[in-house]
């Protein structure tokens, strides 16, 4: 009866030892939560603080017998007057000074630029950089060009330059 009351015991022992284990795991399966958190985030565009205008500076350049003058009218204005052109290929020129004096955005800068005149005139420009950073200033040229000799006086030729700031992030 010893042998099969020690092979009995250690059944009994290892059948407890697994009971255990068992009950141990089914304890911890059923005891373990999950918590989630889900939902969205969202943001509303605010510009603002996006201010880009021309500052107090033209700088006036002509080629030839003509006269040039620029004023900025305000922030977002500017104008140009070219007069007394006659020979082909005068230039006259003005160029602006563009700043940028957000807090917190960059700005791209593309331009259009167009003139009523395309038989006689051809109108251009040059931005010193396309892309402005907060506080920082570039340049703007504007330049017209007489495209052949004048014989008798012409009408005005009304041109126009539009500058399109966009915001980025800097």
């Amino acid at each position: 009866m010893n042998q099969n009351s020690g092979k009995t015991k250690t059944i009994i022992w290892v059948t407890l030892l697994l009971a255990v284990v068992v009950i141990g795991i089914g304890y911890a399966t059923i005891s373990a939560t999950n918590l989630n958190i889900s939902g969205t985030a969202s943001a509303t565009g605010d510009t603002t603080d996006f201010v880009v205008k021309f500052d107090d500076s033209v700088e006036i350049a002509t080629a030839g017998q003509g006269t040039t003058s620029g004023d900025i009218v305000n922030d977002t204005t500017a104008t140009m007057t070219v007069e007394g052109l006659s020979a082909a290929g005068e230039k006259a020129s003005a160029t602006y000074t563009i700043k940028n004096e957000s807090q917190a955005l960059s700005a791209d800068l593309t331009a259009q630029a167009s003139i009523t005149n395309t038989e006689y005139f051809d109108i251009s420009y040059s931005f010193g950089k396309t892309s402005i950073d907060t506080g920082d200033t570039t340049t703007l040229t504007v330049t017209v060009t007489l495209k052949k000799t004048v014989i008798e006086d012409l009408d005005p030729a009304d041109l126009t330059v539009t500058i399109t700031a966009t915001p980025k992030q800097p």
